[in-house]
């Protein structure tokens, strides 16, 4: 914090191998993401379907 109770944002460095970016990268692909309305339930996205 500085003098006047603010915190202070400052830079930092993040070092991560390429190859640990690449696997997630690829693991993230790879990913079979739910479908919006099986994950939260009809009522709750009655907006993704077209019964209104």
């Amino acid at each position: 914090m500085n003098g006047h109770g603010e915190r202070e944002i400052r830079p930092f460095i993040l070092d991560v191998p390429q190859q640990e970016v690449d696997d997630l990268a690829a693991r993230l692909a790879a990913t079979r993401w739910p479908d919006v309305r099986s994950a939260i339930g009809p009522r709750e996205c009655r907006w993704a379907t077209s019964e209104r």
